[in-house]
């Protein structure tokens, strides 16, 4: 089940031939009774997810995964029970998006710095999205102005920041100020 499951989507259905007056039911193990704010993750008629559930979170508090759960069936006639065990897989989405290992990148430079020259080097971004394979493509953003085109980026899966053009300090802004973006590629 993909932890982007809607509340109130089908999670599971047990057939099992009989009316209630034939047979009853009951939960008689559940191994991820979590709640939240006193209020059960599944309701027990299996036709329900009652709150959105999110991977990082469930396996990152201790959380069994896969899941289990037996429900015990009576046969009314007779008081026989037999039970049933089956198990529910979480699995992660990419549903978080990267983040910077820094939220700002400072450097200087001077107008005689050689075209070429690597500025920065610690430019990566991460995410918490821990099952799903995946590497991140960089790029400068175009924001109107002319000085992105004085850097580019080493390639597109290294964010390292190059000059390319030469710097002339009576001609350009005192600071500059450019954009570099992350974007998830999923490998599968």
């Amino acid at each position: 089940m993909p932890e982007n499951t809607q509340p109130g989507n089908l999670v599971a259905r047990l057939q099992i031939t009989g009316t209630l007056s034939e047979i009853s039911t009951r939960l008689v193990y559940n191994s991820s009774d979590v709640k939240t704010n006193g209020t059960n993750y599944f309701i027990f008629n299996f036709t329900d997810l009652y709150l959105p559930l999110d991977y990082e979170w469930w396996t990152s508090n201790g959380y069994p995964n896969p899941f289990r759960f037996i429900v015990e069936c009576t046969i009314l006639y007779d008081k026989s029970k037999h039970d049933i065990d089956f198990q529910l897989d979480l699995i992660d989405v990419n549903d978080n998006s990267p983040i910077f290992s820094q939220s700002i990148y400072y450097f200087n430079l001077t107008e005689t710095t050689s075209i070429n020259t690597i500025i920065l080097t610690d430019i990566s971004a991460h995410d918490s999205d821990s099952g799903v394979s995946e590497t991140f493509s960089y790029y400068l953003l175009n924001n109107s102005s002319i000085y992105p085109s004085y850097f580019q980026l080493i390639s597109s899966t290294n964010a390292s920041l190059v000059l390319v053009q030469t710097l002339d300090y009576n001609s350009m802004l005192e600071n500059l100020n450019l954009t570099i973006v992350a974007q998830v590629n999923i490998i599968l």
